[in-house]
């Protein structure tokens, strides 16, 4: 029941609505949902599926985005910089902090933006390799600066299902060098199995839409396993959002899994 989401999360009434306890009781929640959920684990299901090997890709930045970044920053903790992942974590999606979270996402946009140099330099290294590669960001800006390069194709919020359908058919055909997709529409019902190596511009705030956007590469079909690079700016607010999805990630597992199990 709902009343019973709120006793477990810890949640109360704020002044400008709920507001979630740092300390939910995990074990209650998963006894909660395994009453009404059947929970199949991949590496269960389908263990001949290769593993997903990951790495963090480190990225400079120019002055103008750093400045961008700085001042994001300094909205959200006020000028203290002890805890700047309790600062992010405590703007995403709560109505009381909204500019704060505005002037976040104008920073994060700008990070993937800054970005955008280094990765049409990898993908050159891929080209140059016969290696085919896909893109991921949640920015359709970006996607746009690859759907420009020979070879290329692009499927974002406005491609159609159909149009979609026959870019696939054509990159696992290899027709293609390599496909740049936002999370949001590529992250699901599609097989990008031709594909070995996932570059991630940047991440969405909820860790499962990057996971089934990586699982578009790891399915039935892949037989080389999969490697995912992350692009990470050298500044502390990438950093730190990238921390901040780990801990989502990490309590949605333990909400996820007994502990006793």
């Amino acid at each position: 029941s709902w009343s019973n989401f709120i006793r477990i999360f810890n949640g109360y009434e704020g002044p400008f609505g709920l507001v979630w306890g740092t300390k939910p009781k995990r074990d209650l929640a998963a006894q909660a949902l395994a009453g009404v959920m059947l929970r199949r684990r991949r590496v269960k299901v389908l263990p001949d599926l290769p593993v997903k090997l990951y790495r963090d890709m480190p990225v400079e930045i120019g002055a103008k985005t750093r400045k961008l970044c700085d001042e994001a920053l300094a909205e959200l903790t006020g000028g203290k910089t002890g805890n700047i992942v309790s600062a992010i974590e405590s703007s995403i999606g709560n109505r009381q902090d909204k500019i704060k979270f505005e002037k976040l996402s104008e920073a994060k946009k700008a990070l993937a933006t800054a970005k955008i140099p280094h990765a049409l330099l990898t993908v050159e290294n891929f080209e140059e390799a016969n290696e085919p590669v896909i893109v991921f960001t949640d920015h359709r800006s970006v996607t746009e600066i690859f759907g420009k390069r020979e070879g290329w194709k692009i499927i974002d919020g406005g491609v159609p299902a159909n149009k979609r359908t026959a870019i696939v058919e054509d990159f696992q055909e290899g027709k293609l060098k390599g496909l740049a997709l936002t999370i949001g529409a590529g992250g699901i019902g599609l097989t990008l199995t031709r594909a070995h190596h996932a570059l991630f511009v940047d991440l969405r705030w909820t860790p499962e839409d990057n996971a089934q956007a990586e699982d578009r590469l790891c399915r039935i079909g892949q037989d080389r396993g999969v490697v995912i690079t992350h692009m990470v700016a050298d500044h502390d607010l990438d950093r730190h959002i990238n921390s901040v999805l780990k801990k989502k990630q990490i309590l949605i597992q333990a909400t996820l899994e007994r502990e006793d199990a």
